[in-house]
């Protein structure tokens, strides 16, 4: 699979924010949602852009269904950037066609719909450096998703299949979802927050002893992760979303640092516990020592106990 050719061309896209925010919903929804028929265990909660959404089930069904009948079409090709496009237009058109939502997403609905099957089929391709998984996210076995590598990935490896975009604009109400801050280098307005879709928004926030950092594209909208300690074979992928990313919520920040007694924290390495310096503006990881990082675990943790008081 050539997935630097592959990457490059996802790179040079640009998308309203409008189109992004609510095709990228029904899209995320439809595949990765939730499904009746799915045993309880297995449910898969799949959080979504848009602020106000819903979709009918049996509109999802369709979409699904349309989707299984003609990815392995699209996971064939991927070593031909020209069929790759061709496959993923195609598709792109099936689901257009059968779903009424998708044919309301936008006028650039088309164009991002199939750029979002081309970038979606990296990390499900079985020759990808990584894959899309799900892990329990909470003690009821609710399910949520993760990346997990397939292969050995050495340290400063940039893990291109991981893409990110950002609209060029933010004229759309959104969640919180997947927020950063532009690089300087980048296509975009300096200090304008953009959500980033993509692959890249499944891998999940680690406070200590992330493994990847965000590094941007320049003159792009695009980001990627590159390794900043060698990865193992069916390790997580996670990174750090930056300092204060979790501060709007009660519970404070989920990571399964945050989860565990602050004294467990003095057992990791701390070669591998200090943030990174990163390009990605205020969202990317800042440099602090291993002593900090336990000081502000502690902070967290009284100030979440504070606001259960306060209730």
């Amino acid at each position: 699979m050539d997935i630097e050719t592959l990457a490059t061309n996802l790179s040079c896209a640009k998308f309203d924010s409008r189109t992004v925010i609510f095709a990228d919903s029904i899209l995320t929804t439809a595949l990765f949602g939730r499904h009746n028929h799915t045993r309880e265990k297995r449910l898969h909660r799949a959080q979504v852009l848009a602020t106000e959404f819903d979709l009918d089930e049996d509109e999802q069904r369709t979409i699904r269904e349309t989707f299984e009948s003609g990815k392995s079409k699209l996971t064939e090709a991927a070593d031909d950037w020209e069929i790759y496009h061709s496959k993923a237009t195609s598709l792109c058109n099936k689901l257009t066609r059968s779903s009424a939502s998708l044919q309301n997403a936008g006028p650039q609905s088309r164009r991002f719909i199939a750029w979002w099957l081309e970038a979606y089929t990296l990390v499900i391709n079985p020759n990808a450096s990584v894959k899309l998984s799900t892990i329990n996210i909470s003690p009821d076995k609710v399910k949520g998703f993760a990346i997990h590598s397939t292969k050995f990935i050495p340290k400063d490896f940039t893990i291109k299949e991981l893409v990110g975009l950002m609209p060029y604009d933010n004229n759309t109400a959104h969640t919180r979802l997947s927020e950063i801050t532009p690089a300087p280098s980048q296509d975009q307005q300096l200090g304008q927050v953009r959500i980033l879709f993509g692959p890249i928004r499944f891998i999940n926030h680690l406070c200590v002893n992330f493994n990847t950092a965000y590094i941007d594209e320049p003159a792009t909208s695009t980001f990627y992760v590159y390794a900043i300690r060698d990865i193992q074979p069916n390790e997580e992928i996670t990174v750090d979303y930056g300092t204060g990313y979790f501060d709007d919520l009660p519970e404070g920040c989920p990571c399964r640092t945050c989860s565990k007694p602050p004294e467990n924290l003095a057992k990791m390495n701390p070669d591998q516990s200090s943030r990174l310096e990163t390009t990605a503006g205020t969202v990317g990881p800042s440099p602090q020592s291993t002593e900090t990082e336990n000081k502000n675990h502690r902070r967290n943790k009284l100030r979440r106990e504070k606001r259960k008081e306060k209730v």
